[in-house]
């Protein structure tokens, strides 16, 4: 976001007014675990196609992309032995760089493809929020290295612009567009050679680093943060997929990707948070079955029990009687 900024900035835009009109905050930036919306980014990006004129906005200008563009990661990435274990541990800790985003590198003959997904939520990723990306990251390995790195060829998914040279311009490279995927292709000689910065005692503490800042990522995981509403709204009720998706600021398909990226379901969130609480209002031995079934969100008493049952493999008066005995 701080290069986006950056980009947007040197094009003569009101920076502050495209931010507000899309819906971000600009004083966050400082802010490295910090998180926005990916429908606002790519609304910001939408916006500042508009204002500008200009659809190259991506590739307007081959900036050179310092570490404060990937943060800890970068410390990380300078330190390691060459650009190949570099972007493996870009791979490694992406989500501490962006949660929007994936990359996948992949050996192939004499070469390595690395290949990027961004995810837009209920928008539609624009083009140039890709190019901005790939164009980033290029631009980073030659700073660490030193080097004019020249891909072999650079690779779109979508249809070739009426006017393609200025691609070719900026990634100095051959560029093909309606490819399966959008990608960087480097060569192995490329990425093997050693990096000036190299410091294996500073790879090591940095990677302990980044790997301390995923973890507390992982605390803040939405499959979590959804828990934590399903419990405070289960009285009387069962709760929407939708509601929570709305308390969270997230569009209804937003948070079924995420929670799917999280290996799990709004259903079984639900379902495991209503076995936690049900084991400890029964624990308490102070509610009816009745109260339980109410503080769950069930519509009768008829539907606890089966839930017991599964869960418990008892009845509810069974497990209490249980819990009584321990």
């Amino acid at each position: 976001m701080k290069g986006i900024r950056d980009v947007l900035q040197d094009e003569g835009l009101d920076v502050r007014s495209l931010f507000s009109h899309a819906g971000l905050d600009m004083s966050q930036l400082g802010n490295p675990e910090m998180r926005y919306p990916t429908e606002q980014v790519s609304r910001l990006w939408n916006l500042a196609v508009q204002r500008s004129r200009n659809a190259m906005l991506g590739i307007a200008r081959s900036r050179c992309a310092s570490v404060a563009n990937f943060d800890v990661v970068g410390y990380a990435m300078m330190s390691c032995s060459n650009l190949l274990a570099s972007l493996e541990c870009l791979v490694r800790y992406m989500r501490v760089v962006s949660e929007a985003a994936s990359l996948v590198l992949r050996p192939e003959a004499g070469r390595y493809s690395i290949e990027l997904t961004l995810f837009g939520g209920e928008l539609a990723v624009p083009r140039q929020r890709s190019e901005f990306s790939l164009l980033t990251l290029l631009s980073f390995l030659r700073w660490i290295s030193g080097r004019p790195i020249a891909p072999l060829v650079v690779e779109f998914s979508y249809p070739e612009p009426a006017h393609p040279q200025p691609y070719q311009d900026a990634f100095r490279s051959p560029v093909r567009f309606n490819a399966d995927a959008n990608r960087l292709v480097l060569s192995e000689p490329d990425l093997s050679v050693p990096l000036p910065t190299h410091h294996p005692a500073l790879e090591q503490f940095h990677a302990q680093f980044a790997s301390q800042c995923l973890a507390r990522l992982d605390n803040h995981r939405i499959s979590r943060k959804v828990g934590e509403l399903i419990a405070q709204k289960l009285q009387g009720w069962e709760p929407r997929r939708e509601e929570i998706a709305r308390l969270l600021c997230l569009g209804d398909r937003t948070l079924r990707r995420r929670l799917e990226e999280e290996g799990t379901t709004f259903q079984k969130i639900l379902d495991d948070t209503r076995r936690d609480l049900a084991r400890h209002y029964f624990a308490l031995q102070r509610y009816s079955a009745g109260e339980v079934a109410y503080m769950l969100g069930f519509t009768d008493q008829g539907t606890l029990f089966r839930a017991s049952r599964r869960w418990f493999g008892v009845s509810p008066k069974q497990y209490q009687a249980r819990c009584c005995a321990q």
